[in-house]
């Protein structure tokens, strides 16, 4: 079904709103009607009637979870989960939940929305009150580094420390994020960058020695007596999924972000007795590379519910994330927007969001905005700060660049640690490729890339940059870091890989993996009024279907001065009461895609789906002029978006 049919269907069933009388008998002995009075009552003290829910979010609030049950809500981008878990919760006064979310900026979010009935936290706080404390009282908890593994393994003969050091911090990273017991193979890199930049694979006593690094350092982080080995947030984590616990004080734990979870977290509450309510979008999940996976998929619920009329963005953009799970990871459900009205054609409204998949992305279009687009007064913003981002490391992989004379002619030192420690940035950049740091790899091709235009670039940069997002005219972010985040207006950049020819929009036979694919749906819906869309997003939605192209009311158009000259024959035309008008688009990139009209002897030539509604040029009762009040009827079906 054409998604603007299926949309003005969607509305038109939807179009009513949640009273009291719709909500069950979920608590007992009239509490259920105390909580409406509490939650629900008007600025003059009396009783509201009308609760704004959509019929997907009241099926969740007037079911009653059951002791060990598990259900499973596929919230799509904006659905409004929070709004309907705190109902679901205010609605429950008698029982006790926990609330895990996935970092402390929402944990404290939360605590101003739900009731007092709810306890927010992290996974890491969880921890943190009986395991966690004991290490930060020790003076142990900060991070374990690379360079601070150096100082703490002994040399073995035939092995670069750097990068022992570095594969065995990642053997670690990978246990701490598993839900096993123990350190084994399974956690250690497999393959490597051997001296000619080719993949190979480790030897397995090498690996084994790997383990055995790991096991060691592991035994020193849980001894609290030994202050010069620190524990990391991850470590303490790991150790209090270890102990089993077991979180009796709730009825039912409430589970965000669940498509995102590490095994770790995901084992320490799916374990647990209680009732479960698992929340999430699967095609957000965007962190299966530091080991996350999708509990939505591992568990087995009793009951699975949908959210998909997403209140951060119109209709516009809606059917853009919806045509891009659709087409990408053939999704069943659609994705439908607000009321509000949005754009995709390449106008912009309010404070602009650049969104990349990766850093070097970022850093060239914040180069692009601060040094060369002669707007000296914007303000700029980086999601993270810059800190964040690693304008010091950069600076410190600059220097290292450098020969010792220019650094003292430069004025330059080195502050990071673990770059002091290499001679040449040559032997840094093959450090990072034999450990296949991404991270590292995309600050080494910023660095080689500006090269000697680095420093003027970075500093006329950070001349321009506030550290207040809501302060900056431009904000610079990958999507891992947006997420979570909405701004008035989304530019793509055109660096998703996709697997899509940049020209046809054809599909490339290459295997993609699905965080691709999400990270392309999570950009999207991060934009609330107007998105920027890419060339390759524009082939994506014509091969969807979606060629921007509307039956608008003639007289509509010759108010406002639009030539009716067909765009496909050049040739004029006596307009009908509808004219069909392809939009004109302006990509991220400043690529024009022109608009204009068509004349209804087209649109019967090459037989459009729109011809009978628009007029047969054969017919001439069919114009516009004669038909006044069909016009209207028409009118009135144009605005339901059909």
């Amino acid at each position: 079904m054409h998604y603007r049919l299926f949309y003005a269907l969607y509305l038109f069933e939807n179009s009513s709103v949640a009273h009291y009388g719709d909500f069950k008998a979920v608590t007992k002995g009239g509490q259920q009607s105390i909580t409406i009075y509490r939650y629900y009552k008007t600025s003059d003290n009396r009783s509201d009637t009308v609760v704004k829910l959509t019929h997907e979010q009241l099926r969740i609030v007037n079911h009653n979870v059951q002791g060990g049950e598990a259900i499973k809500i596929i919230a799509f981008a904006g659905t409004g989960k929070t709004t309907t878990l705190v109902r679901y919760t205010q609605m429950r006064p008698s029982m006790k939940f926990l609330l895990v979310v996935y970092n402390r900026s929402v944990c404290d979010f939360a605590k101003t929305k739900f009731p007092k009935n709810v306890e927010c936290q992290t996974g890491h706080s969880l921890a943190f009150k009986s395991v966690g404390k004991k290490f930060k009282d020790a003076k142990k908890l900060r991070e374990l580094s690379v360079f601070a593994i150096t100082q703490l393994l002994p040399s073995r003969k035939g092995d670069n420390l750097f990068i022992r050091t570095k594969l065995v911090q990642d053997t670690l990273k990978v246990f701490f994020s598993s839900a096993d017991r123990t350190i084994s193979l399974d956690h250690t890199p497999t393959q490597r960058m051997n001296d000619n930049g080719l993949r190979v694979y480790i030897e397995v006593n090498k690996r084994q020695g790997y383990v055995k690094d790991a096991e060691f350092l592991w035994e020193k982080m849980k001894d609290l007596r030994n202050p010069n080995v620190p524990m990391t947030h991850d470590g303490y984590l790991k150790l209090y999924q270890l102990y089993r616990p077991r979180l009796s004080n709730y009825d039912c734990i409430l589970i965000d972000e669940a498509q995102d979870l590490t095994p770790a977290i995901s084992d320490l509450l799916l374990s647990q007795p209680q009732a479960k309510i698992l929340v999430g979008d699967p095609h957000q999940q965007i962190y299966s590379f530091r080991g996350a996976v999708n509990a939505l998929q591992q568990i087995r619920a009793s009951f699975i519910f949908y959210l998909t009329q997403s209140f951060r963005f119109g209709p516009e953009i809606a059917q853009v994330a919806a045509y891009c799970i659709e087409e990408l990871k053939h999704e069943k459900k659609t994705l439908v927007g607000n009321g509000n009205s949005g754009c995709v054609y390449g106008e912009t409204s309010g404070q602009i969001a650049v969104l990349c998949r990766c850093n070097f992305t970022v850093f060239s279009e914040a180069v692009k905005k601060c040094c060369y687009a002669g707007e000296t007064n914007i303000r700029v913003a980086f999601v993270g700060g810059t800190d964040g981002f690693g304008f010091p490391m950069l600076q410190d992989l600059y220097t290292l660049m450098l020969s010792p004379e220019e650094r003292i002619k430069q004025k330059r030192v080195i502050e990071n640690k673990l770059v002091k420690k290499f001679n040449s940035f040559a032997e840094f950049e093959q450090f990072a490729l034999k450990t296949n740091d991404m991270e590292l790899l995309g600050k080494i091709k910023i660095v080689k890339t500006y090269h000697h235009n680095l420093p003027v670039s970075i500093h006329k940069i950070l001349a321009r940059t506030v550290k207040d997002l809501n302060t900056a005219d431009m904000i610079f972010s990958t999507v891992h870091k947006a997420k979570g985040l909405e701004f008035n207006t989304v530019k793509l950049t055109d660096d998703f890989n996709v697997g899509l020819d940049f020209v046809t929009g054809l599909s490339r036979p290459v295997p993609i993996s699905a965080d691709e694919f999400n990270l392309l749906y999570v950009a999207v819906t991060r934009a609330k009024r107007s998105l920027l869309m890419t060339p390759t997003l524009v082939n994506l939605m014509k091969r969807a279907g979606e060629k921007y192209e509307f039956p608008v009311l003639s007289s509509q158009l010759v108010t406002s001065g639009v030539v009716m000259k067909c765009k496909e024959t050049d040739e004029g035309f006596t307009p009908f009461a509808l004219t069909l008008q392809k939009k004109r688009i302006v990509t991220s990139d400043g690529v024009v895609i022109e608009g204009g009209v068509y004349g209804p002897k087209i649109l019967v030539e090459n037989s459009h789906h729109f011809r009978e509604l628009l007029g047969d040029p054969d017919h001439k009762h069919t114009q516009a002029e004669d038909f006044p009040d069909e016009e209207r009827e028409i009118e009135i079906i144009i605005d339901l978006g059909v």
